[in-house]
């Protein structure tokens, strides 16, 4: 292309969560927007969309379980990104004893706290079914009670 039949400098979106240190003159190029994570009611959403209108209930406990993790008490690391919620999701679908981890993530769901997001009734994070598809590092699985990974 000719410079006269430009129309203007592209514009180039870079995205990063911050796990490398980018160059000094890269970074002095840039302007930085921080996008917040989607809220509760955006998660339920995005979840609507994915998997369709069904299992409310379900749904609920997941998204409860989700905020939970993410909630800053608890010390991670690496706290769990909304395409883990979604790959968790997906995962719970394809486990042989789907009814079963169903029933464990509704339960967790009751046992969360809304406010606190602390995880009561007894229940402890590793018995949570899939939960290595939303904690990632091993350090985490171990803040978590979880072990090995």
């Amino acid at each position: 292309m000719r410079p006269s039949q430009s129309r203007g400098r592209p514009l180039i979106v870079i995205t990063s969560n911050a796990e490398r240190h980018l160059p000094e003159p890269f970074l002095r190029r840039c302007v930085f927007f921080h996008v917040n994570p989607p809220d509760a009611d955006a998660l339920r959403e995005i979840l609507r969309r994915r998997l369709g209108d069904g299992q409310t209930a379900l749904r609920d406990s997941q998204l409860r379980v989700y905020l939970a993790l993410r909630a800053e008490g608890l010390g991670l690391t690496k706290r769990p990104s909304t395409a883990e919620l979604l790959d968790w999701v997906h995962a719970l679908y394809a486990l042989p004893d789907r009814a079963e981890a169903e029933a464990a993530v509704l339960d967790f769901g009751a046992a969360i706290d809304p406010k606190s997001h602390r995880l009561g009734g007894g229940l402890e994070w590793l018995d949570l079914p899939g939960l290595p598809c939303l904690i990632k590092l091993q350090e985490d699985l171990e803040r978590l009670g979880g072990g090995q990974g």
